[in-house]
């Protein structure tokens, strides 16, 4: 039923981890989670806390603590897709009329030019996206102002092909 794992609480155990790796880069949201939830458990309070284990929690525990998580990385994701500062769709579809369609570029092409014009973004892609020419990583970090520079640049190419084929 839940292939990889033993049983639904393997899985359940392994989606808290992961999620709280995901909302906030170790699992320390998830200790904290589980230790509000032992304390509320035990009316009067156990002191000193035991460490923080998702084996100290019921199933239905463990699905709360899951739900709860999941809300918070979507709330997080819908939080940075309505970043005002993010590229808009009509930027991006400017750079790939541009290099793709005009001036006949390919992906590998464009991804070079565009962290040639903004250097600055290589250092939030990984060796792996920059190697592969992840255009949909580079996309997603660049914001309104790189695209704009990007968008000039592509405009001044473009001129000077025309006059000098012209």
């Amino acid at each position: 039923m839940y292939k990889g794992y033993k049983d639904y609480r393997a899985y359940l155990n392994a989606k808290l981890h992961a999620l709280s790796i995901k909302i906030c880069g170790s699992r320390e949201l998830l200790d904290t989670e589980i230790d509000r939830t032992i304390l509320l458990r035990s009316s009067q309070g156990i002191f000193p806390l035991p460490a923080p284990s998702t084996t100290l929690l019921t199933i239905e525990e463990a699905e709360n603590i899951y739900r709860k998580l999941f809300r918070t990385l979507n709330n997080l994701k819908k939080k940075s897709e309505t970043d005002p500062n993010k590229m808009t769709p009509a930027q991006r579809n400017a750079i790939i009329k541009l290099t793709k369609y005009e001036m006949n570029w390919s992906v590998q092409a464009t991804f070079s030019f565009i962290l040639g014009v903004i250097p600055e973004r290589r250092k939030r892609l990984s060796s792996w996206e920059i190697a592969n020419s992840k255009m949909l990583k580079l996309y997603s970090i660049m914001s309104k102002e790189d695209a704009n520079k990007v968008i000039k640049r592509l405009d001044q190419i473009k001129k000077r092909n025309l006059s000098v084929n012209a």
